[in-house]
């Protein structure tokens, strides 16, 4: 009997430990009022291989797994995009940060441009050194800080000239050129054609002439003409039948200059930069926030100082960022809310305990978590508390790979706890409506752009929540400032005033006028001659 009762327990342990581990159901999303949008996996390598981290831009979801391996989904559907694998696997992971064309992606000492739409590499650089954070970039440059107590900017331009392979120099290219006819054009671009080869090429001397297009686009680009076709900067080893057809390979091997990213300064600071840079392009302005709490506020034209500022503890975690107010937690329990654009202190509050994540900024509130004084809910113009007024909400968010408050919308805040329990709370009035565990979803992400919620697990698999009652994602605060363009008006061409009549010179006399002249004045000088 006693052996029944003991069987019994460990079977409901294990039945219990079971379901703990698995992903929530329809029902379950149902309780907390939210609906699933979409689920979609992202390959995993091998057994020692798992999903690292998770960034949202835009319409853009960035995942990187420990191998390295970069890949773009679109959030809208979480249908892949494109995937880049780098040329060292298994290194540290950053963040990477993007722009309206680029994808700044780090891989131990290098700095890859990746172009967003496609994810071909554009440019290669070699920092010198591992960084201490990840890039942050704006319209025209990339901010990186190093292990070496230093940060660097480059500038880059000429985005419209940039192709997703380098060109190659032609080697002693002898021989006739070979015009290629449109039955080859159909013998690659067949659907029924699996393996294209450039066998079907009369020659393979080029530069080979297609037909209707300018130019004399070259399979030079390539290393070698059997496969696989290696490409300077591009994936391990892509091949010919990645192209439909010979056109798509004259715009990438056309003959274009580049210019490649140049190193605009370098700054060195006095202690290593270990949380994120912040770019605020609309005052020119990136902030370099210290761990011991000096922040340098510098021009991102320039490694001059425009001011400093330090707070009177060290920063514990990243900076949130609203327009142009930067809100900072500091081990003092305080947060700091500082102005870039007018260089002042806005506002000194305190935080209920240690904030150990970055805070989470709307249009009008911050939320932040304060060691084991649980969720808060801050005014974003005075830092008072909104909630909670007597400890309703109360969590201990320091789970290593969650953050504390992962979507806001206009009813409620979704929150992660450290047992890996998620949390619907009250927006207005800070109370714990419901929670269920998150099972295998363990790896959680806090999406300060828009209302939508984003969870994963280790072994490739995300999903994306939303409210039932929200059909089109809701912004959380508003579009970043735009950058301040001087403008140049071009003055009116000044009326030109009408020039004054030209005096007529006085005809030349004669000499017999000149004899009569002479004659009457000499009878005006003698009065008695007549």
């Amino acid at each position: 009997m006693q052996r029944l009762i003991l069987s019994a327990i460990a079977s409901c342990l294990i039945l219990s430990s079971v379901n703990a581990q698995s992903t929530p159901t329809t029902a379950d999303w149902d309780r907390l009022h939210l609906r699933q949008n979409w689920t979609a996996f992202v390959p995993i390598e091998n057994r020692s291989d798992s999903l690292q981290k998770i960034q949202l831009f835009d319409n853009d979801l960035f995942v990187q797994n420990a191998s390295g391996i970069l890949y773009k989904l679109d959030v809208r559907s979480g249908s892949q995009v494109w995937r880049y694998d780098p040329p060292l696997p298994r290194r540290a992971i950053y963040p990477v940060a993007v722009n309206e064309k680029i994808v700044f992606f780090i891989n131990s000492t290098n700095l890859i441009f990746l172009d967003r739409a496609t994810g071909r590499v554009l440019f290669n650089v070699e920092l010198g050194a591992i960084p201490s954070s990840g890039p942050t970039a704006d319209s025209d440059r990339v901010f990186i800080p190093l292990i070496t107590n230093k940060v660097v900017a480059y500038k880059f331009v000429d985005l419209k000239s940039h192709t997703a392979i380098r060109n190659i120099p032609q080697e002693a290219a002898r021989g006739t050129q070979e015009t290629l006819s449109v039955g080859v054009f159909e013998q690659l671009a067949s659907s029924g054609n699996r393996t294209p080869s450039i066998s079907v090429l009369q020659s393979l001397r080029p530069p080979f002439k297609i037909p209707g297009i300018d130019g004399s686009p070259s399979l030079s680009v390539t290393h070698k003409v059997y496969p696989p076709y290696t490409l300077e900067g591009g994936n391990a080893t892509p091949s010919i039948v990645m192209v439909n057809n010979l056109s798509t390979l004259s715009d990438l091997s056309e003959n274009k200059d580049r210019t490649e990213p140049e190193k605009i300064w370098t700054r060195n600071v006095r202690y290593r930069i270990t949380f994120p840079v912040i770019s605020v392009q609309a005052v020119n302005t990136i902030v370099l926030p210290s761990q011991v709490g000096d922040i340098y506020m510098t021009p991102n034209t320039s490694p001059d100082s425009k001011f400093n500022f330090k707070t009177d503890a060290e920063i514990t975690a990243g900076l949130g960022l609203d327009q142009f107010e930067i809100y900072i937690p500091t081990a003092d329990t305080y947060l700091y809310a500082y102005d870039i654009k007018l260089g002042a202190l806005m506002w000194r509050q305190p935080a209920g305990g240690e904030v150990l994540k970055t805070p989470y900024v709307t249009e009008d509130s911050i939320y932040v978590v304060g060691g084991n004084a649980g969720l808060r809910r801050l005014d974003r113009r005075t830092g008072k508390t909104v909630w909670p007024a007597g400890g309703s909400v109360r969590m201990n968010l320091a789970k290593v790979p969650g953050d504390e408050v992962l979507a806001v919308n206009s009813k409620y805040v979704y929150a992660a706890d450290s047992k890996n329990r998620l949390h619907v709370v009250d927006r207005l009035r800070g109370l714990d409506l419901s929670s269920i565990s998150l099972g295998t979803l363990n790896i959680t992400y806090s999406n300060d752009q828009d209302d939508r919620l984003i969870l994963a697990d280790s072994n490739g698999k995300i999903v994306c929540l939303e409210d039932k009652d929200i059909r089109v994602p809701v912004r959380v605060k508003k579009e970043p400032p735009k950058p301040v363009v001087e403008t140049f008006v071009v003055p009116e061409p000044k009326k030109e005033m009408p020039k004054p009549p030209e005096k007529k010179a006085p005809e030349p006399k004669s000499k017999k006028d000149d004899a009569k002249k002479d004659e009457a004045e000499k009878k005006d000088a003698d009065p008695n001659k007549n």
